[in-house]
């Protein structure tokens, strides 16, 4: 629940109801009436995420920190899906993609200018554009860069250019992985080293 909570914190200001004008107030100072979203998520775009993610009415309720009852009530269309809960589908669709292996994929990065001359002059910088499988694939090529090149940036789309790993955040995955297998060396070193005790005994 803290999840749909906490998205909804913070659009509650941005689109709350305007208050009613005082009594005696001018023409001028009433305000205007809020205007619907056209492209507010209806019952059947709701169902499109649910059945894209694979979840059931009760599995989409508690990922939404919600009950099934909730969601049965958007997907009878008795009154739309709210913006908070329909900016929580959108960011779980998005950690969804993330999967190793959702795809095909595009990275696009820059590594390093295109020369120190275009660099010192005008800034020129390289996008380069790969097409991976899946994401698996994608995150090892960028960890390649990293290790290879000065990455400077890096973006992972989907076909419809939806981005799935923007640039910072992308690069701190990178840098998690690596730190998570420098950390699993020393224990797979241990284990394939035979003590000098069983050395003797062989």
């Amino acid at each position: 629940m803290e999840f749909a909570i906490a998205i909804a914190h913070g659009v509650a200001d941005k689109h709350r109801p305007p208050h009613p004008p005082h009594i005696g107030a001018r023409q001028d100072e009433h305000l205007a009436l809020p205007q619907l979203r056209d492209n507010a998520m209806d019952l059947w775009g709701f169902k499109k995420w649910r059945r894209k993610l694979g979840y059931t009415q009760s599995v989409a309720g508690e990922k939404l920190g919600l009950s099934r009852g909730a969601v049965q009530y958007w997907e009878s269309e008795i009154r739309p899906v709210p913006v908070a809960v329909e900016l929580a589908c959108q960011e779980l669709l998005r950690l969804w993609k993330r999967r190793p292996e959702f795809g095909p994929v595009t990275l696009l990065y820059v590594d390093e200018p295109i020369s120190l001359e275009t660099s010192a002059s005008v800034g020129s910088l390289l996008m380069r554009s790969e097409r991976h499988p899946n994401i698996e694939s994608a995150l090892r090529r960028v960890a390649q860069a990293r290790d290879t090149a000065n990455l400077l940036i890096a973006f992972i789309v989907e076909d419809d250019g939806n981005v799935v790993w923007s640039g910072p955040e992308l690069l701190r995955e990178i840098d998690a992985r690596k730190d998570a297998t420098v950390g699993e060396k020393p224990s797979i070193a241990k284990s394939s080293t035979i003590s000098p005790a069983k050395r003797q005994t062989l």
